[in-house]
């Protein structure tokens, strides 16, 4: 990566690597060393990322470092999801409603989804491991972030500040991102709830689920999204969540 002399340290960092994911679904507690020692790849991508660092490199070099862990772990987490035909309402597989699987229908939950949740997830754990650190050192500073990730024959994208990629095509340029700026009244509205939970008070949740929840889904990893995800990933539910949605339906309420 060139810095372009635009500082005296490069504060442009990139990375790449093969991502394997391993399916890991130990039982017993004493089971869960010996899954480790002999765990197989299940499933593997490709990843790319550029970060852009400011007010020094060391954010960057955090990210570089991290991110690709963050999103593994992510990608594992859900992988119970990614390789059904559709998504379950349970990551178990459990179905408290007979319904369950018309809610995830309705809602238009694909695989593909979860794959976009593990990315938003991974950068959000990645950001918070930068401030814990930035933190801990009394630095300043950030990084914009510019990840590709070729998964199960698609292909993701996924950026936080002014880092973009475009496709290069013979006649044709295509913009593969954005700028990372909050694009519906969903994500607004539940980030203000995320802010200020006082708001709330103490009558709603303000996770999106595919339904409403019910008290058997305590303690189950169900689908759920958050002020920061256009995906989908799984949340295991806390007596709190069987509050009444902040959002509920299709924008109408």
């Amino acid at each position: 990566v060139i810095n372009a002399e635009k500082s005296e340290f490069n504060e442009d960092q990139a990375a790449c690597s093969q991502i394997s994911i391993q399916r890991r679904e130990p039982g017993l507690e004493e089971d869960k060393e010996w899954l480790i020692l002999c765990s197989t790849q299940f499933l593997s991508g490709y990843y790319w990322a550029l970060f852009d660092g400011h007010g020094g490199p060391e954010a960057a070099i955090i990210a570089s470092n991290y991110l690709h862990y963050c999103i593994k772990q992510k990608l594992e987490e859900v992988v119970g999801g990614i390789t059904e035909a559709h998504p379950p309402m349970h990551l178990s597989g459990r179905c408290v409603c007979d319904s369950d699987p018309q809610f995830v229908e309705e809602k238009h939950i694909h695989t593909e989804d979860l794959v976009v949740g593990a990315l938003e997830n991974a950068f959000q754990e990645c950001d918070e491991v930068i401030g814990q650190e930035m933190e801990a050192t009394n630095q300043t500073g950030g990084c914009t972030a510019l990840a590709a990730l070729y998964f199960q024959g698609k292909l993701y994208v996924a950026n936080a500040g002014d880092s973009r990629a475009i496709l290069v095509l013979k006649d044709n340029i295509v913009p593969m991102s954005c700028e990372f700026t909050p694009e519906t009244e969903r994500q607004r509205i539940q980030h203000l709830a995320f802010l200020f939970p006082k708001l709330l008070d103490g009558e709603f949740t303000r996770f999106e689920f595919p339904r409403r929840l019910k008290g058997d889904d305590v303690g189950q990893k169900v689908l759920y999204r958050d002020y920061f995800m256009e995906g989908w990933g799984y949340k295991t539910v806390e007596k709190a969540d069987l509050k009444y949605p902040l959002v509920h339906g299709h924008g109408k309420q």
